[in-house]
């Protein structure tokens, strides 16, 4: 073998070397970060693709998954959104903003520790992975009495017990309302 073919096959091994090296970083040692980064599409459209839990007020659901016929896959659906907003914030692509939907996003979603033991079920019986849902203490009939107190004013109503001056129930009027990707996206917000 002459010299020139002998270069040529060693800088082709080490090319061949360094795309192995590449790909073993990229797949083991950097995946979890990769995973984690905000402008990845990929993780964010899977997040969309399985059932979140659904958000209860009583034996009502105030927030829920539909499905859908996108890419999406799912979309979050808050029946009482001006009453409950401020209690289960919004899930939409961007993530989790606040209120039940971000502080317990990883049981509506499904990726919580503590549902160890269902994935592992829903992996052997083949059910579809799913989220878990969320109950709240919130009293549906004092939410809506202090909606009604309040008129449309800001603020918020604390029931007391005047003899122990105990709060038994309260309900406030949230800011914002608590709106689906879809209705915010055809509103021109975006």
């Amino acid at each position: 073998m002459n010299a020139p073919v002998r270069r040529l096959s060693l800088v082709v091994a080490v090319l061949f070397a360094s795309l192995l090296v590449s790909t073993t970083l990229i797949q083991y040692v950097f995946a979890a970060d990769l995973n984690a980064r905000p402008d990845n599409r990929r993780t964010l459209l899977s997040t969309f693709a399985r059932e979140r839990g659904e958000i209860l007020v009583g034996q009502t659901a105030v927030a829920k998954s539909v499905p859908v016929d996108d890419e999406y896959k799912y979309q979050r659906v808050y029946d009482e959104g001006k009453l409950y907003a401020h209690v289960t914030g919004s899930y939409s692509f961007f993530g989790a903003s606040g209120g039940l939907e971000q502080a317990e996003n990883s049981l509506l979603s499904g990726s919580s520790d503590k549902l160890f033991y269902r994935r592992v079920s829903d992996l052997f019986t083949g059910r579809r992975a799913q989220g878990a849902n969320v109950e709240t203490t919130l009293d549906p009939l004092v939410q809506a009495a202090a909606a009604d107190g309040l008129k449309g004013i800001k603020g918020a109503a604390v029931a007391l017990d005047h003899t122990s001056v105990e709060a038994g129930r309260n309900g406030s009027r949230p800011r914002s309302e608590a709106r689906s990707p879809s209705s915010v996206a055809n509103s021109g917000v975006w």
